[in-house]
């Protein structure tokens, strides 16, 4: 028998699927011809370096136009992260419609799948970072950030 979770659990588990919801309606907006500013990445702001997930939201908004391939050549990993953007849905929808843990939480190897993402991901970064360093680039923005500037002197 799977375990019934608490009226705390229930108010994050609906918390959880509208934060998770926010991404659906920006796509909506686009879908619309309504889109939707959003901020620039703070640390490339500061440092001239990109964060990790340099260029997911364009290529989400490429995916939710159609165009895979412009979204594949933006960020390589956008399918990945969209169909872990949709078994969370599911997972939070399954929970909340029996008002139980869902079978799959007590899995064991949730753990190694969360390493294994992540390291995907921190490991995709490394390889563009390393890109823009052959191409000279990382140097050229780190000298003309905020921070580059302050430990320049410039």
């Amino acid at each position: 028998m799977r375990q019934r979770y608490s009226r705390t659990g229930r108010y994050l588990r609906w918390g959880s699927l509208g934060c998770l919801l926010l991404p659906a309606f920006w796509w909506n907006s686009l879908r619309l011809g309504y889109p939707l500013a959003l901020w620039g990445c703070p640390l490339k702001a500061l440092t001239g370096i990109p964060c990790p997930t340099w260029g997911l939201t364009r290529s989400l908004s490429a995916i939710a136009q159609g165009n895979w391939a412009t979204a594949l050549s933006y960020h390589l990993l956008s399918p990945l992260l969209l169909l872990l953007w949709l078994g969370l849905l599911l997972h939070l929808a399954v929970e909340l419609i029996t008002r139980r843990q869902a079978p799959w939480t007590a899995w064991s190897h949730w753990r190694t799948s969360g390493l294994i993402g992540f390291s995907l991901f921190i490991g995709h970064h490394a390889w563009r970072l390393h890109g823009l360093w052959s191409a000279g680039r990382l140097q050229a923005d780190f000298a003309q950030s905020p921070l580059g500037h302050l430990l320049t002197g410039v």
